[in-house]
């Protein structure tokens, strides 16, 4: 089905030079997939990832090319999060984003999660924390919170796969809260420039769980599904790009793209996401 095969290991490091350590890029172009040997670059920031995908769709656009790609981080937060902080109904996914851009995230994100913690307190006259939490922030320990009555602690796609982390957990081992706050702002970012620049892509599951025959298509990925050898941040971004190549080789990613949910998990998926290969 696609031309191009990419796939970004993230970074929530607030400084660039951390960024270009951390963040790798992998593409594997449908001519030379024989051996599936992706094209890896590091040394990328955030800023400067956002750029080259940038180009990347808009230059596949104009060859009639195909390309489906993604970042390890969390694409959305847990049902009922986006209510507990706006006070306001949640029926689109890119209202998250907006909210996420609107708030200057980016800036701090620390100081945007602070926030949260604070509207969803005062909203519920809750005495405990709201629900982000983590090492550097306060609380520290995952707070005493009623999230049932209000939120879900996970996305229905974490319960599913509970290895996943939940975007909640700022910083710790494994954890993926910060790069999901920076990623959400910059997919924000790409979905804008797309739209200015007349770029078709499908973001799934969240624009449907069935993706159009023509344009490019945004998938989340959970790099510890693919990556059965070390774990670096290179390596978990060649097992991505390498396992979506031969998924579509063999015929196999359309029924990846359709997972096994019914008429109420997919409502609540179309706005929390799922990562593909759960």
């Amino acid at each position: 089905m696609f031309d191009l095969y990419a796939f970004a290991d993230y970074s929530g490091s607030l400084r660039e030079v951390e960024q270009r350590k951390r963040i790798a890029l992998s593409v594997i172009r449908k001519v030379d997939r024989a051996g599936e040997s992706p094209e890896t670059r590091v040394g990328f920031t955030r800023k400067t990832l956002l750029l080259t995908f940038r180009q990347m769709l808009q230059q596949a656009t104009e060859c009639g090319e195909r390309v489906v790609f993604g970042f390890d981080h969390n694409y959305s937060f847990p049902i009922g999060f986006y209510e507990a902080v706006t006070g306001h109904p949640w029926t689109n996914w890119r209202q998250v984003l907006r909210l996420l851009a609107e708030g200057k995230v980016a800036e701090d994100p620390r100081g945007w999660a602070r926030m949260a913690n604070l509207k969803v307190a005062r909203r519920f006259e809750l005495e405990t924390d709201g629900p982000f939490w983590g090492p550097h922030f306060e609380p520290r320990k995952k707070p005493d919170f009623p999230y049932e009555e209000i939120l879900r602690e996970r996305r229905l796609v974490e319960e599913r796969c509970p290895r996943m982390k939940t975007v909640f957990q700022l910083g710790g081992a494994g954890s993926v809260g910060l790069q999901s706050l920076f990623g959400m702002f910059y997919l924000h970012q790409l979905l804008l420039f797309c739209d200015e620049a007349g770029i078709q892509l499908h973001c799934w599951p969240f624009d449907g769980m069935e993706i159009p025959s023509k344009g490019h298509v945004l998938v989340e990925m959970y790099p510890t599904l693919f990556n059965q050898g070390q774990r670096t941040d290179q390596k978990d971004a060649e097992e991505c790009a390498v396992w979506l190549a031969e998924q579509d080789k063999l015929g196999c990613l359309q029924n990846w793209l359709e997972p096994d949910l019914d008429h109420l998990e997919k409502e609540r998926v179309a706005l929390e996401g799922w990562a593909l290969g759960v």
